[in-house]
């Protein structure tokens, strides 16, 4: 099993025998990395290998720089067609060897030679950290009351960024749609009057935030801004009137976005609501059995 003393089969390694003994042949595991198709570039060459079965070989970066015209490098795979085992090139994946084993440089498809590939530039988004990864889109909704609380109607929303001009609606909703989640300005007239104006800001971040200074007013500088997670997808904006024309953030909400790539909910709270109600289902149905126990007992 490797576990006994090993000596190297070089004809010079020698020990002194004292008793019969039998000499196993060790069997080494070698690690070469394959192009794959690569138009330019090398692959790197594992200086440890080769392996003694059962050690854990840690994969390689692209050291060589491997490109290929019209695909991005995406990693390393135990088949050429990329249908077996994927390793990360991070220098920090790593498998435990019991054969020889190639690894084939993965091609992911990048038609418009960004140096992103295209499934990563879907209007979903896979990377929300990634600056050059394709933003999701979302929505916008706002909605604008008067200081009564009486619906803003016919007053003026305009997303500069685009720009974009919506009138609010009978219910005071001005709705924007495919929104890139690039930074925005958000500005409310009547008429030809600016009544406020809000920065919004899109980041990588787990939580969305509202700075407000102006004693939560906003002017003519746009005093508020927001910080919203870019795996948004709808974000609700309720402006309302204060003394004079001062127009404040009552309320902001937004949806955020499942993964893409693993359906998973970036929204735990949800889950962890159905966790308490889980728990507590669990509580009553035990209290009302121990109840009909305790009952059976006393007829007894």
């Amino acid at each position: 099993d490797g576990n006994g003393t090993h000596y190297d089969a070089t004809g010079s390694d020698s020990f002194t025998i004292s008793s019969n003994i039998t000499l196993y042949a060790e069997w080494r595991c070698s690690v070469t990395y394959d192009s794959n198709g690569a138009t330019s570039g090398t692959v790197p060459t594992d200086s440890n290998s080769p392996y003694a079965s059962g050690d854990r070989v840690t994969v390689l970066t692209n050291s060589g720089t491997l490109e290929k015209t019209g695909f991005v490098f995406s990693g390393w795979n135990t088949q050429a067609d990329g249908n077996g085992t994927h390793y990360d090139s991070s220098g920090y994946d790593s498998l435990i060897i019991s054969a020889n084993v190639i690894l084939y440089s993965e091609w992911a498809e990048d038609s418009d030679g960004d140096s992103v590939s295209d499934e990563d530039e879907t209007d979903a988004g896979t990377d929300p950290g990634d600056p050059n990864d394709k933003p999701r889109k979302g929505t916008i909704i706002v909605t604008v009351y008067q200081q009564d609380g009486s619906p803003a109607v016919g007053y003026i929303c305009i997303l500069n960024s685009t720009p974009v001009v919506i009138t609010t609606d009978s219910e005071g909703v001005a709705v924007f749609t495919d929104v890139d989640l690039a930074p925005h300005t958000l500005k409310l007239l009547s008429g030809t009057v600016q009544l406020g104006t809000y920065s919004l800001y899109f980041t990588k971040d787990s939580t969305n935030t509202i700075d407000i200074t102006d004693d939560a007013s906003t002017d003519s500088d746009g005093s508020v801004q927001i910080t919203v997670n870019r795996t948004f997808l709808s974000l609700d904006m309720t402006i309302q009137q204060n003394a004079g024309l001062f127009w404040q953030i009552q309320d902001v909400d937004y949806t955020r976005a499942e993964n893409p790539q693993t359906g998973d909910n970036y929204n735990h709270i949800d889950k962890l609501w159905i966790f308490v109600l889980a728990v507590l289902t669990c509580a009553c149905v035990a209290g009302y059995i121990a109840v009909k126990h305790n009952n059976l007992n006393i007829r007894a």
